[in-house]
């Protein structure tokens, strides 16, 4: 059983300190008894919340809503989470498999590498992409046709910060996020050719945002410089004057040599 932090409710502190001991509160909009308005009971003389306040193990673990300054506080630590630059990233090779792959990055936009095109069709069945084979797409990883493909976002980035530029690909779900739409509302709109960049994507360009970028094997073992983006997030002032990258790095280093 689950139950909720009296304190998150936001009940007045005057009620539920007069109330010792472990404390059942019921909320209701529903006709209780001959009330029929919205109404809170804290410890109602009911059967059933009897059984609750002294029936239950003494032990259990109360499980308490993270509060709003917590979750900010985890997404502050997850902006600057081994933040380094673009040249550091670069510099990375492999070491081990236990090495860490996840870094952020705060860069600047300056283009769309439409070398590729901007999307890519979907196999619903194994999420993987399907190529195209004369008149049909065929998944590379069932082979076969899929039957309800999904049109997905992979824009390659022009990034740059204050060492050097790279390519970061960013995917369907960080993609949406920023260009609030998805791809075939783009395809349906553009009348040319569907690998030509629509001017909704470079909307995109000169925006300055924190990237998470996750290596994997392409990177660290042979060498690729295309980096996939997990997570973008807006900078805020906070972040950047509390955590300077000077500072940060710092940081990183002081923990790699203990």
């Amino acid at each position: 059983m689950q139950m909720i932090c009296i304190e998150q409710l936001k009940i007045n502190k005057e009620i539920t300190t007069q109330i010792k001991g472990q404390k059942i509160v019921a909320l209701t909009s529903t006709l209780v008894s001959t009330t029929s308005s919205t109404k809170i009971y804290i410890n109602p003389e009911i059967e059933d919340f009897t059984q609750l306040t002294y029936g239950t193990d003494q032990h259990e673990e109360v499980i308490e809503i993270p509060s709003q300054d917590n979750a900010n506080t985890n997404l502050q630590s997850r902006m600057i989470r081994n933040r380094i630059t673009i040249q550091d990233l670069m510099a990375m090779q492999w070491e081990s498999d236990y090495q860490k792959k996840i870094f952020t990055i705060l860069a600047t936009i300056n283009g769309i590498d439409d070398k590729f095109g901007w999307n890519y069709v979907e196999c619903e069945k194994y999420h993987k992409k399907a190529y195209k084979k004369g008149d049909n797409y065929i998944c590379g990883t069932c082979n076969q046709t899929p039957q309800y493909p999904t049109i997905r976002f992979r824009i390659q980035l022009k990034v740059s910060d204050q060492s050097t530029t790279a390519t970061f690909v960013l995917f369907d779900g960080e993609a949406k996020k920023l260009l609030d739409t998805i791809t075939s509302n783009l395809i349906t709109i553009q009348k040319s050719n569907d690998l030509e960049v629509p001017p909704q994507l470079k909307n995109l360009c000169n925006l300055t945002l924190i990237f998470e970028v996750k290596l994997n094997e392409f990177n660290l073992k042979e060498g690729s410089q295309q980096y996939t983006v997990t997570k973008t997030f807006v900078p805020t002032k906070n972040t950047e004057q509390q955590h300077p990258l000077q500072q940060i790095k710092q940081v990183i280093l002081k923990k790699s040599l203990i």
